[in-house]
């Protein structure tokens, strides 16, 4: 068996850490289950939707003491022009501009991008010097390191992990933004392009997306593993004037919040192919789950039942995967639905099933 090379000491450790020796602590919040003090937030949405200007007014809120002690906020935008797009959002917004800085990045002398993890020591130690309060990211995918495939959770997590823990050693806010891909679906998890790791790694992942029924959005906290609650408030992109000196003002979009509501972002994402809502799938999951309830039932019986109950075949086939409802074939019966655990054999022959030789699908 062939040995295995020596571990360079001088640059990788493995140091056990008793659990008694670590200070038990909370998370704290900027604002109540959506934006944690110390730990990664993502902005995840459709293009176009918002998010930049969602960002804007959470960074103009932390430089307006609005959300706790007024404090410095690094700005990290790559894909709009700061004079022409960020600063003027920011005013819109409220901010005080004294408290924003910029980032810039030269290589050998030229002007040159956040290349992250590469650059995460850097970023932390001007960071501890600059004495931020919180970190706007936007986009989070165009910081991602050319060497690393954003679709790897691997390689995702080699960037997002050292920001997460960036976030708790310095009490420090961190916001990425980043878009939802053209999958339909209203797991927001699988919703963000690439790995699923981008919205695994961060605390606070808030969804934003478009009502269609008012042109509104609604933003709703959809990881809630650490927050008290699930939140969604209405939102509404308002046109504000911005003086421009020596020009004409410009027009900008600001942030117009509503007031919390039952609603949930999630309602208005598409789930599959069919057009579903998230409350239409619990519809149909609880109909079919509670029909299965007693044991196995003829799958003619089923598409029957639920075309009475005003669910299509292909809803209930849907909710048959996400339940885990197992399909057996009984015989020259047919085809039969069961949930895990129960009996998978029908109580009753189905009068319905084809002549022998004809299969009846599942």
């Amino acid at each position: 068996m062939e040995t295995p090379p020596p571990q360079n000491s001088s640059t990788r450790e493995l140091t056990p850490r008793r659990a008694s020796d670590v200070k038990p602590a909370r998370l704290s919040w900027l604002i109540p289950s959506w934006l944690p003090a110390n730990a990664l937030t993502l902005i995840a949405g459709r293009e176009g939707i918002g998010k930049s200007t969602i960002a804007a007014d959470f960074a103009a809120q932390a430089t307006k003491g609005q959300l706790g002690a007024p404090t410095r906020v690094l700005y990290v935008a790559i894909e709009d022009s700061r004079a022409l797009v960020t600063v003027p959002r920011l005013i819109a917004a409220g901010a005080d501009l004294n408290r924003v800085d910029f980032l810039d990045v030269t290589s050998h002398g030229q002007p040159g991008a956040l290349d992250l993890p590469r650059d995460m020591q850097r970023l932390a130690a001007l960071v501890e010097a600059g004495d931020y309060g919180m970190i706007v990211i936007d986009p989070i995918t165009a910081v991602l390191s050319p060497r690393l495939n954003p679709n790897h959770a691997g390689d995702v997590r080699q960037l997002l992990d050292p920001l997460a823990a960036l976030a708790e050693r310095h009490r420090l806010a961190i916001l990425a933004v980043t878009h939802f891909g053209k999958t339909a679906t209203a797991d927001t998890g699988r919703a963000v392009l690439g790995s699923a790791a981008w919205s695994q790694v961060p605390r606070s992942v808030l969804a934003v997306a478009a009502d269609e029924t008012n042109g509104d959005i609604l933003v709703t906290n959809t990881k809630t593993n650490l927050a008290a609650r699930t939140i969604t408030r209405p939102a509404r992109i308002v046109d504000t004037l911005v003086p421009i000196p020596g020009a004409a003002a410009t027009r900008v979009g600001a942030v117009s919040w509503g007031e919390v509501t039952d609603r949930d972002a999630r309602d208005v994402l598409e789930a599959d192919q069919n057009g579903d809502t998230r409350a239409t799938r619990r519809g149909v999951d609880t109909w079919l789950r509670e029909y299965l309830a007693d044991g196995a039932r003829w799958s003619t019986d089923i598409k029957a039942d639920a075309s009475g109950a005003g669910w299509s075949m292909p809803q209930v086939r849907d909710a048959k995967t996400r339940l885990g409802v197992q399909a057996r074939k009984q015989g020259s019966g047919g085809w039969a639905w069961h949930l895990p655990g129960t009996d998978p054999t029908p109580p009753t022959t189905n009068a319905a099933a084809k002549p022998t030789g004809m299969i009846t699908s599942a």
